[in-house]
């Protein structure tokens, strides 16, 4: 599959890691280990590039509405207590990163488990829609709807 090969993958990390150290200073925490996040990178790509929840399969680059593009996940949210520490971190979907919020994995975990597919997929594909457009407005990228423009 083209949008999987290593060079790609990389240079989505190169990024990532960016945001990382920013998000990180801005919230007064400490770095986790680049090196052991790239690891745990890595390790997921070569066992199947799964999110670590959903089990959907990842990508490095997807369309708009961005859902199956890996993304880092503290697994104990940072608003409750959670470190960026490396076993804190799971590699997973956009879409599970943005719907589970700050609740715990273990009860994401349930809700994945328990609730019946139909209704996990609507219940994440609103959840995430609705983080998409609070994100593109904070970014300044969604469209005006006063003016119809971007």
């Amino acid at each position: 599959m083209k949008d999987l090969s290593i060079e790609e993958l990389n240079k989505k990390f190169e990024i990532r890691w960016k945001t990382l150290e920013k998000r990180s200073k801005d919230c007064n925490l400490g770095l986790p280990n680049k090196e052991q996040l790239h690891k745990l990178l890595l390790v997921s790509f070569f066992n199947g590039f799964k999110c670590d929840y959903c089990k959907t399969q990842l990508k490095i680059y997807d369309k708009y509405p961005y859902y199956k593009i890996f993304s880092f996940e503290h697994k104990k949210s940072i608003y409750f207590g959670g470190t960026n520490n490396i076993e804190n971190f799971a590699i997973v979907c956009h879409r599970c990163n943005l719907t589970k919020g700050p609740i715990t994995e273990e009860t994401w975990r349930a809700i994945i488990q328990h609730l019946p597919h139909e209704l996990f997929e609507k219940m994440c594909n609103e959840s995430f829609s609705a983080n998409m457009s609070r994100i593109l407005k904070r970014q300044k990228i969604c469209r005006d709807e006063t003016n119809n423009e971007y």
